[in-house]
């Protein structure tokens, strides 16, 4: 039996935030292996994780292809780059193809294709927001219906 080894992330914020953020490492896997750390934010409402141009420049990218990359106000051709992306404790995914866009407050967006890999998860609990990621899904998946209404039924 094969042994699947999960890889997961855990951010803290001291209050409710309304934005997801972390610091990864962008790292260029081909050629110069140069990396930087670069402030990101994940976006349920992006399809794919998309880089600034700063980024590009830091780590002197190449592009690998190009890609009609779909905004809320314009439809715009944008290269596309391979890189590796570590996040929080180390958690990597190798050979992801990103496109380079403007993004606003950070330098990389991580969309749906990262999100979808595995399992993420957002509490606001006390007034303070958890958000945790695990890499590969777990197979014992989170179900709020069934805990509340485990928990409503103790408390009637």
């Amino acid at each position: 039996m094969k042994r699947i080894l999960h890889h997961a992330f855990t951010m803290n914020y001291s209050n409710i935030t309304r934005e997801l953020f972390c610091d990864v490492i962008v790292k260029e896997p081909l050629i110069t292996y140069k990396e930087d750390v670069f402030r990101s934010i994940w976006d349920t409402g992006a399809t794919n994780t998309v880089i600034s141009s700063k980024v590009v420049e830091s780590l002197g990218l190449k592009p690998i292809d190009k890609v009609r990359m779909s905004g809320v106000n314009s439809v715009v051709e944008a290269n596309v780059y391979l890189v590796d992306l570590y996040l929080p404790n180390n958690v990597r995914i190798q050979s992801l193809n990103v496109a380079e866009g403007s993004i606003n407050n950070c330098d990389v967006l991580i969309g749906m294709d990262v999100i979808t890999i595995g399992d993420m998860a957002i509490s606001n609990h006390g007034g303070q927001t958890k958000f945790t990621f695990s890499f590969p899904p777990h197979h014992n998946r989170a179900d709020y219906v069934e805990r509340s209404n485990k928990l409503n039924k103790l408390n009637q």
